[in-house]
């Protein structure tokens, strides 16, 4: 029997008091300590290149997609398909199986941990089904059924559903008057007073802690993936305050640093009017890779008949997923080529799937026609349209070249 989330809560309401936060008595004791973490190498180590330079949680068509063992983000608007794209990820690792047409593919099996505070848990089980039957069975591991992937993920999953906000941080502004250094000038008592913010990890991020280090069940596999969903339930204060941003990415690198150093996964919003991740920059400069997910919705769509703006958005649900940061390969900045995926639902569930040649091709056809009746509609004006062959889309930018040409020559009222 496979243990559920009551299973967990009990353990954690069963376990020690958690220790009170201290502050180091003997300050030199402290500097010892930090000195000795600066450590020597040999010339051997430098040159021993036997070890790979940096492990793969997922790979791209071969190449290093998402790092093995570190923190990311995956920023997207709402609706757009996160937690759909995130449940794949999950049965992607906790069965070892390749995704989207094994485009995307784990480095081994390991265990998941997924806190989604606005998935209710019947929802969120079903996403989770979903994406394991787009799982391939019989590649590469062995699993012969789908109610044999659904044993592995079972077995290799837990989930936390609702709770509201889910701080991983407390965090208190205290003041304290100290004697002044020797080298600021000491003016009546010789004291100073100094404000500063105390951030101390909450009963929550210990319970994250304990689980990631409490010792593995027999024959169980390592922790892989811990994912957080989404970022602004579980922090604390100003979300555009870069202090703040940099102690809570903090907090989340405790718990990578714990026992399997599993990666952390922070899904995260998108900024108004912008595919960029919200908030301070903080919070995508200090992990070490972000996804950017989007709809890719073609220019003038907005401008089309209903009719037809509706039938492209049932027919084609095409998603973008791109790198916009990787400390440890390649983005969308310097020729990354995104992922391309597409939304389908069926027989009462929701399909996440590569986008096929066949599916892109149908695709680009229907944004011909967009574009064709949005010129009809006279949405856009120009004495020089842009010439492409029959059915193929226009050239990227050209709708909006084109509406931009109409507002330098709409008439006003002296020339009508």
């Amino acid at each position: 029997m496979h243990p559920t989330t009551d299973d967990l809560e009990a353990d954690l309401e069963a376990a020690a008091p958690l220790p009170e936060m201290t502050q180091p008595s003997d300050r030199e004791d402290t500097i010892a300590r930090e000195a000795a973490l600066f450590e020597p190498f040999t010339a051997a180590q430098l040159a021993d290149r036997s070890k790979p330079p940096m492990e793969a949680l997922f790979t791209f068509r071969g190449a290093l997609y998402l790092p093995a063992g570190e923190v990311g983000v995956i920023a997207g608007e709402g609706g757009v398909g996160k937690t759909t794209f995130l449940a794949a990820l999950v049965a992607a690792v906790a069965t070892g199986r390749p995704i989207f047409d094994g485009q995307l593919r784990p480095r081994k099996p390991g265990r998941v941990l997924l806190v989604a505070v606005e998935e209710r848990r019947e929802m969120l089980l079903a996403k989770l089904d979903d994406a394991l039957l787009e799982l391939r069975p019989g590649d590469p591991f062995g699993a012969d059924s789908v109610e044999e992937l659904r044993e592995m993920l079972a077995a290799n999953v837990r989930i936390r559903c609702g709770g509201g906000r889910l701080a991983m941080l407390d965090e208190v502004a205290v003041t304290e008057t100290l004697d002044a250094p020797e080298h600021l000038p000491r003016l009546g008592d010789g004291k100073v007073t100094v404000r500063r913010t105390v951030a101390d990890p909450t009963p929550f991020a210990e319970a994250l802690r304990r689980t990631l280090d409490a010792p593995s069940p027999e024959g169980a596999a390592p922790w892989a993936l811990v994912i957080l969903d989404p970022l602004s339930r579980f922090y604390t204060g100003n979300e555009n305050d870069n202090a703040t941003a940099a102690r809570f990415v903090n907090a989340c690198e405790a718990l990578r640093d714990t026992r399997d150093r599993p990666s952390i996964i922070l899904a995260h919003h998108v900024a108004k009017g912008s595919t960029s991740a919200r908030g301070a920059s903080a919070l995508t400069d200090n992990p070490r890779f972000t996804l950017q997910l989007r709809a890719s919705d073609p220019e003038g769509l907005d401008k089309a008949p209903e009719s037809l703006a509706a039938d492209y958005r049932t027919r084609h649900r095409a998603i973008l997923v791109e790198i916009a940061k990787g400390n440890y390969g390649r983005t969308m900045h310097n020729g990354a080529e995104p992922l391309r995926l597409r939304i389908a639902e069926e027989q009462g569930r929701v399909a996440m799937r590569a986008e096929s040649d066949t599916a892109l091709a149908d695709r680009r056809k229907s944004e011909t026609a967009i574009a064709a009746a949005a010129l009809a509609r006279g949405a856009y004006r120009t004495n020089s349209p842009p010439q492409a062959p029959p059915g193929a889309p226009l050239p990227p930018g050209a709708l909006s070249g084109m509406l931009a040409e109409r507002k330098t020559s709409s008439p006003t009222k002296g020339n009508r």
